[in-house]
């Protein structure tokens, strides 16, 4: 009988991903164009969860649900300070002038170059495989998996923060953007050539940015 139900909570873990996904999907559409710092800082969060569950989703299936639940407590923990940063730069934005279009260009070039530096390319490695952080600093107890989480999401944020930025030179509320961002960082961190990839997209970018200049 144990073993029945915890192939059925086995089982449902990816749905239960998926479902929270889709849920942050629509929420954006909701709390998408709030005012407010409290209502942007709630926008990003819900935003990061959107776009980051589907590329967390192969390695959270091969956790246990309660160790699932502690991982991304402290993966999006870390997270939630980049969204309270991007939320003032939005509050503060609304206030002034929008980006302009050489600011724009500007950080689509600095977002292109980032995808080239040894950072991004150290913490994609490592955030392409948090596997191998469990297999080697492997604690037992329960905050063993919080301090997991919270590596990870350091790894990640120093892999995703440039592209990240791009939002507020294309529209932090750009869905199509958003879109195909997630895509892009799913790429990366699950495709074999995900290092490639990602120095594809530095050079998209850079075009772009250059173009968006000229």
């Amino acid at each position: 009988m144990v073993a029945i139900r915890l192939e059925r909570v086995e089982r449902l873990t990816p749905l239960v991903i998926v479902a929270v996904a889709a849920l942050a999907w629509s929420l954006l559409l909701v709390v998408g164009h709030a005012s407010g710092f409290a209502a942007s800082f709630v926008m990003w969060n819900v935003m990061m969860v959107a776009m980051m569950l589907p590329s967390l989703l192969p390695w959270l299936i091969l956790f246990e649900p309660s160790q699932s639940v502690r991982f991304s407590s402290g993966y999006f923990a870390v997270w939630a300070v980049y969204c309270f940063a991007a939320a003032g730069a939005q509050h503060y934005l609304r206030g002034e002038q929008a980006v302009s279009g050489q600011a724009a260009a500007a950080l689509l070039i600095i977002a292109g170059a980032y995808q080239f530096t040894p950072m991004k390319q150290s913490c994609l490695r490592k955030c392409r495989s948090p596997l191998g952080h469990v297999l080697t600093h492997w604690r037992s107890g329960r905050g063993f998996w919080l301090r997991v989480g919270l590596g990870h999401g350091m790894n990640c944020l120093g892999c995703c923060w440039a592209l990240m930025a791009v939002a507020f030179a294309l529209g932090v509320m750009n869905l199509a953007w958003m879109a195909a961002l997630t895509v892009l960082l799913a790429a990366e961190k699950m495709l074999p050539q995900g290092e490639r990839f990602a120095r594809v997209t530095g050079s998209a970018l850079i075009v772009c940015g250059v173009v968006w200049l000229t």
